[in-house]
């Protein structure tokens, strides 16, 4: 005979609270569940949840805003072998465009203080810097490297958008968003999708053994 699922009555707020939770939860992989989410928002002191909900509202809001303006703001580089990023110090660096691939894809703190510290954020970068990167010595004093952004960020940037970084030796590489002249640098999307296409080709592959 199976359990009957204990209902929990919430308030408005109170469901607004849970799904930030629930969405929190998601972005450091703790399993979703309506119990555990509603055990945390409740367990939280009134700044804390104000705190996370805002947070939650700050992303939707952004989504909703960048979304709308995506078509605005992408550049389509399919005919474009060289693009440019501009810093607020004066340094500018051109960088070669390149598909996202699984085996490259490692974290990135963003932030916009230019700290170490920041939001972590799913990201591929080049097989040279992916080389240079797994060497764990090397130090950059500005973010001349670019990688593409490959899950959505609190902080703005969208999934596919290329972002300059910086390693930091054995710290997290880092990429800080004020530190960008956007007046001079355009925001700039991958448009192939090479994960799902490797992703693809692996079960095709795989089909083909059988």
């Amino acid at each position: 005979m199976s359990e009957e699922k204990t209902v929990i009555e919430m308030t408005e707020d109170e469901k607004e609270g849970v799904a930030a939770i629930k969405y929190l939860q998601g972005m450091a992989d703790i399993p979703e569940t309506d119990e555990s989410a509603i055990r945390g928002w409740r367990g939280l002191r009134p700044d804390e949840q104000k705190h996370t909900v805002g947070l939650y509202r700050r992303f939707n809001n952004n989504l909703a805003a960048t979304e709308k303006k995506k078509e605005e703001l992408k550049m389509k580089i399919s005919d474009q072998s060289e693009l440019q990023f501009t810093l607020k110090s004066g340094t500018s660096f051109n960088f070669e465009k390149f598909e996202p691939k699984q085996a490259n894809q490692i974290k990135v703190n963003i932030n916009r203080d230019g700290s170490l510290n920041g939001e972590g954020c799913w990201a591929c970068i080049s097989d040279d810097d992916l080389n240079v990167y797994m060497d764990n010595t090397t130090t950059d004093v500005e973010m001349t490297r670019v990688c593409i952004l490959r899950n959505k960020s609190l902080a703005g940037p969208l999934w596919g958008e290329y972002l300059p970084y910086k390693l930091n030796g054995n710290n997290r590489p880092s990429c800080g968003l004020d530190l960008i002249d956007v007046e001079k640098s355009p925001r700039i999307y991958n448009q192939v999708d090479t994960i799902e296409k490797e992703k693809k080709e692996e079960n095709a592959t795989s089909e083909g053994k059988d």
